[in-house]
């Protein structure tokens, strides 16, 4: 299975200028799975959430032509408007059909997300014919191993992860998708914006593919916007867990204080 993790440079509130690099990326890197950032139509333009969201499904309904078009997968996150509020929503269509929609449960109080987003109610689990059984989670979602734990206990073999990372807590990134990957025997793709969101903020970049050793397969610089092509096979997700069986020797009914 090929990928495509395409380190964006999010042009904010710009969707049809980031739609244009999409396809571009499309027609110049050939893949099963192309993977992008958190929220890559818009951005963080917390203010014009509202007003782009009417944007949303116009966009969301290219995507899923663009992936007929090329016969693949493409997935990553957008804003969605719903009854309950707009969400930071993630999709994968896979050949013109949305096999997967997740929206983000963790919402990052720091910058007080939950002014603008609400959080979502479900975990994000495909069993794909084409790509597997995957997992999904969306940026912050990443500091939290109950969840991903829960995933590799239902199955997935890969865990793909759009994010928005600050530059600040690159470190953090780094180290927590290693991390994720090791402990859940599974392959750890992340996807992270690079530049900046106004004068202040500097996105990471270093989107990872990580294999269920924990071994980095590739990773992107720092500043570069850049399209990391890696080819992975899930299976040895389950020939690892069938060596090292730490999933059959976990001590659940002690884990409870």
């Amino acid at each position: 299975m090929k990928l495509a993790v395409y380190q964006m440079e999010v042009v904010t509130a710009e969707p049809q200028q980031n739609l244009t690099k999409l396809r571009e990326t499309l027609r110049q890197h050939e893949a099963d799975i192309y993977v992008l950032p958190e929220l890559w139509s818009t951005g963080f333009c917390n203010k014009q959430f509202q007003q782009l969201a009417s944007t949303t499904e116009d966009i969301e309904a290219e995507v899923a032509n663009l992936s007929q078009e090329f016969n693949c997968t493409i997935m990553g996150s957008t804003i969605k408007q719903t009854n309950q509020g707009i969400t930071n929503h993630f999709t994968a269509y896979n050949r013109g059909k949305c096999e997967l929609q997740y929206d983000k449960i963790h919402l990052f109080s720091l910058l007080r997300e939950e002014r603008y987003l609400v959080a979502g109610q479900r975990m994000g689990f495909c069993k794909s014919e084409q790509n597997g059984h995957y997992g999904v989670g969306i940026c912050y979602d990443l500091r939290f191993p109950e969840m991903f734990r829960s995933l590799a206990i239902n199955g997935a073999h890969c865990i793909f992860l759009p994010s928005q990372w600050p530059m600040e807590r690159v470190d953090h990134f780094r180290a927590l998708c290693v991390a994720r990957a090791i402990e859940n025997q599974f392959f750890f793709i992340s996807c992270n914006n690079v530049g900046m969101l106004g004068e202040k903020m500097k996105f990471a970049g270093h989107s990872m593919v990580v294999d269920p050793w924990g071994k980095v397969l590739s990773e992107g610089s720092g500043d570069q916007e850049e399209v990391l092509l890696v080819t992975i096979n899930p299976e040895q997700s389950q020939q690892v867990r069938e060596k090292i069986t730490v999933l059959d020797d976990r001590r659940q009914e002690l884990y409870q204080l």
